[in-house]
């Protein structure tokens, strides 16, 4: 009818001159198209172990203090440290089937730098390595297996492996552990798997046959406790390489008199000599650590004392128990006082003094004097 308008027809461009944009509920421009569904999260998976434990479903859980590896380079390095360390111990003790004895492990620094810098095939070769396989990096007999702790995702299991070296590794964590028991290696014979707390394990329960090295990226929160445990498990020795937080590795080779010295110092001195590999900081590892790492090695001496580790490990508790005490005050908080007064003139020991200025010497002759004691476990101030 003239002068009444129909409906109008659709337009099918936009005030702009484009087409039509559907609208989302509200009013507002949807994206993405003709009304096409939200496209799924696209995102690439990280790079990593963050991406590793994200695909197997997992996280890194600080109450185990769990700081993965990402630094392939470094891993590489450490493993190649613990092959060296292994040929050694078995130049040592290839005849022994059940390891070395207390002095058998003893070589210099020169050839084992020397060793570390070889390539596999020059640590396996005639002369060197004790009767291991030419060309297969791996020591046969008493150095056969490394004892890995704290394996996690493998960051250096894996180069442990590709050296030839056959690999026990202690895990805690289940699903790490059944993760890892998937890897061809643990079907072939070449990678054990124990699934268990390191700490309340004992060599007769087997894991401990015939380790020629023990090395792991620790967990700070054991690193302490775990190098005692080593020491006592293995008798000063076999060697260790491992990854420790920077303030640790340091109380290893302190000397009397240093802040640092304590009973680490002590304890794995008097049975090792501890020297610093290299240095890591927090961006090595995921997730970050808020302090900076350190590779150390653990050799041992061959010149084994008197005094057992446990016994050491006892009367070093009670001396460093408080550091701002001296010697004699902080003996006489376990023994009654005219012994402790006996014993320190028997032995010349100035009481007066505290106990970061005497060397381990003094406290391996302590615990000798004191074999009868015992106390409950504990770490003290060192």
């Amino acid at each position: 009818m003239p002068g009444v308008k129909g409906p109008k027809a659709p337009d099918s461009r936009s005030r702009r001159g484009g087409p039509d944009v559907p609208k989302a509920p509200g009013g507002r421009l949807r994206r993405g198209g003709q009304g096409a569904p939200k496209a799924p999260d696209a995102r690439p998976v990280p790079k990593g172990p963050r991406g590793q434990l994200r695909g197997l479903g997992l996280a890194a859980v600080r109450g185990r203090s769990q700081n993965f590896l990402k630094d392939a380079g470094a891993a590489s390095r450490m493993a190649a440290l613990v092959s060296a360390e292994a040929s050694l111990n078995a130049d040592a003790a290839r005849t022994r089937p059940d390891g070395p004895l207390p002095g058998e492990a003893a070589v210099s620094l020169e050839r084992a730098v020397s060793l570390e810098r070889a390539g596999p095939s020059e640590r396996a070769g005639p002369g060197e390595g004790g009767g291991a396989s030419a060309g297969s990096g791996r020591a046969d007999g008493a150095a056969a297996w490394i004892l890995e702790v704290g394996p996690g995702l493998g960051a250096l299991t894996r180069p442990l492996l590709d050296l030839g070296l056959r690999v026990r590794a202690v895990e805690l964590d289940r699903g790490l552990y059944a993760e890892m028991s998937k890897w061809p290696e643990a079907s072939s014979g070449t990678l054990e798997l124990v699934n268990a707390d390191v700490l309340k394990l004992a060599p007769s329960d087997g894991f401990g046959r015939g380790v020629g090295c023990v090395c792991g990226n620790l967990p700070y929160g054991i690193s302490t406790p775990f190098l005692f445990w080593f020491l006592e498990a293995f008798g000063g020795t076999v060697p260790g390489v491992f990854m420790l937080q920077t303030e640790v590795a340091a109380r290893l080779a302190a000397p009397p008199g240093r802040k640092e010295y304590g009973r680490l110092s002590v304890a794995l001195g008097s049975w090792f000599e501890a020297r610093e590999a290299f240095r890591l900081g927090p961006a090595s590892f995921h997730p970050r650590p808020k302090v900076d790492s350190t590779v150390a090695v653990l050799r041992p001496t061959g010149s084994p004392p008197a005094v057992t580790p446990a016994a050491l490990g006892r009367i070093t508790f009670v001396c460093f128990h408080s550091r701002r005490k001296t010697l004699a005050n902080n003996l006489m908080a376990s023994f009654p006082r005219d012994r402790v007064a006996a014993a320190l003139e028997a032995l010349g020991l100035d009481g007066a003094r505290r106990p970061e200025e005497f060397p381990p010497e003094a406290f391996q002759r302590l615990a000798l004097e004191f074999e009868d004691f015992r106390t409950g476990d504990g770490e003290g101030d060192g």
